[in-house]
């Protein structure tokens, strides 16, 4: 007994001589974030804001996140914004699980002169309320995601009678509809901001309109997409704009946002939505406003390139726009990889110095925002069993973030630290 529990203590004492070796590095405690440097302090005067996205309430455990004082206190100190992963998607606004289809009706007249019905009383605005309440209590602000999006939509909102049985509706009725939710959207909020934030923005971003182009080549996303089946057309992408330059604040960035945007064929229609968009800027009637690319930038170790990344970010910023990173994380092709943590480290620093190469300053647009997509790795979207993502990944189980499921500082912190100085 005395021999097996020496071998025991011996193999764990090396385990944890192991541990240490790969986690740690020179002159660098990795603990608690609440005890490592800020990150937002880190990049004050480089790059405007440097966020997180976070959940309300963590799905489907129910486990309240953002209402965490342990959770509030750690964005406090390392970020400047935060964005919500999915309280401000329109599915959450309209009461899609909750109270469901809409029930009772009112009148609404569009731009345009069209009188339709929209739903009376459905729009569910407390929980968009509560993450408000939360970021001015934390002195944060917020990009809002998202109005306009294949996904993550109730059905009914594209049918007639707003019956997911229906026929989908014709585009006159469906641009009212998309008008009134944008304005119902963008004036709560511009309202909440006056009432209880002096006028003062805590939104300061929305992403307008979310993965509209295709993966397979240059044209729009097509399947699965009820906005595609009933414009054919670009049409619903440009409207969203002119709706949100008419009911946004004007200090209010407006953005298009994408994932895979680095990928040539997608990154030539994304280029073809900025210039529908941008040629719409000087209608007399309803004209439009883009002021953001965002790149959603779920990027690989080494996919894309360095180099091929800047080439995007600086064919963007040639737009006239200023981008956004965000919902950055760096996945792992391998399990050598995503269990090498002074790679990952390099590969965040070398990403952040590019980013700070492309910053927006006073003179050029540029990069003005970095978000990361998750708060740890415990939660990372990556490794939710049902999002497919994992397939994708060769099955490899990820740990693209800088913090750990503990909430302590890894490698990879200290690479964006340090791209910093």
């Amino acid at each position: 007994m005395v021999e097996k529990k020496t071998k025991k203590g011996i193999i764990l004492v090396l385990s944890f001589l192991c541990a240490c070796f790969l986690f740690a590095a020179p002159n660098q405690e990795l603990g608690s974030w609440l005890d490592a440097p800020s990150l937002k302090e880190a990049f004050a005067g480089k790059i405007d804001y440097i966020g997180v996205a976070v959940p309300h309430t963590q799905w489907p455990s129910n486990k309240k996140i953002l209402p965490s004082t342990s959770v509030q206190s750690g964005m406090k100190h390392h970020f400047s914004s935060f964005t919500m992963e999915n309280e401000f998607k329109p599915d959450s606004i309209m009461g899609t699980y909750y109270p469901g289809a809409p029930k009772s009706f009112e009148d609404f007249t569009d731009s345009n002169g069209t009188t339709i019905k929209v739903p009376k009383n459905q729009l569910q605005f407390g929980t968009v309320d509560q993450c408000l309440g939360i970021a001015k209590k934390l002195g944060l602000q917020m990009r809002g995601h998202v109005l306009v999006w294949h996904s993550q939509t109730a059905d009914w909102f594209f049918k007639e009678d707003y019956k997911s049985s229906g026929k989908l509706v014709d585009k006159a009725t469906m641009t009212a509809r998309q008008e009134w939710y944008i304005k119902s959207v963008l004036e709560h909020i511009k309202a909440w901001e006056d009432k209880n934030n002096g006028g003062k923005r805590i939104v300061y971003c929305w992403d307008v309109v979310n993965e509209a182009a295709n993966d397979g080549g240059t044209k729009l996303r097509d399947g699965g997409s009820n906005w595609y089946s009933i414009y054919k057309s670009d049409e619903f992408i440009v409207n969203a704009f002119r709706f949100a330059n008419k009911y946004a604040p004007k200090d209010v960035l407006l953005a298009y946002n994408d994932y895979n945007e680095c990928m040539s064929n997608k990154r030539a229609m994304i280029l073809k939505i900025i210039d529908s968009v941008k040629a719409h800027e000087k209608d007399s009637k309803l004209p439009t406003r883009i002021d953001v690319l965002g790149m959603q930038s779920h990027i690989k170790q080494g996919n894309p390139t360095i180099a091929e990344y800047e080439k995007t970010i600086k064919m963007y910023i040639a737009k006239g726009l200023d981008v956004h990173i965000t919902e950055i994380e760096i996945a792992s092709m391998s399990k050598a990889d995503a269990e090498n943590p002074e790679k990952l480290k390099k590969s965040y620093k070398k990403t952040f110095e590019m980013f700070l190469r492309n910053a927006k300053t006073k003179n050029k647009k540029g990069i003005s925002s970095v978000t990361f997509w998750g708060l740890h790795d415990g939660v990372t979207w990556l490794n939710v069993p049902s999002n497919g993502q994992l397939q994708w990944l060769n099955n490899v189980h990820q740990y693209p973030l800088i913090f750990d499921e503990n909430l302590n500082t890894k490698p990879a912190f200290y690479g964006v630290l340090e791209a910093a100085k």
